[in-house]
């Protein structure tokens, strides 16, 4: 089997590559630059550790339209976290279904019913 996994680079979406590669799929991530985020680079290194193709998509003008105007609002920062998330996972289901995946995985690691802490000191 194989899966489209989004791939930030950071340690919840890169553990979640490692776990669905660990059970056997054939993974490919997806990571997005935009004009507010250049984290490309830290998704490119867990992608080479990990030992997994990697996807880059660029936005620009219908990224920005959506951060100017989401439909849900800003979150924290003003940080538009909800629509910001519902456009990487349509750019990403987009992959999937152009491709021979036939699995997902959204790139957040799941404890206890909850998402998982953001770095490695907050999880000790």
């Amino acid at each position: 089997m194989k899966a489209v996994g989004l791939l930030s680079g950071g340690l919840d979406s890169t553990l979640a590559a490692k776990h669905v590669k660990e059970q056997g799929l054939d993974v490919e991530a997806v990571t997005f630059v935009t004009p507010f985020c250049s984290c490309g680079s830290q998704a490119i290194q867990a992608a080479k550790t990990l030992n997994i193709p990697l996807k880059i998509f660029h936005e620009g003008t219908d990224y920005v339209k959506m951060v100017r105007n989401p439909k849900f609002g800003y979150g924290r920062n003003i940080n538009p976290c909800v629509d910001c998330k519902i456009f990487m996972l349509k750019k990403a289901k987009r992959t999937l279904n152009q491709s021979e995946q036939n699995s997902f995985s959204p790139g957040k690691c799941w404890v206890n019913g909850h998402v998982s802490t953001q770095t490695r000191t907050s999880s000790n």
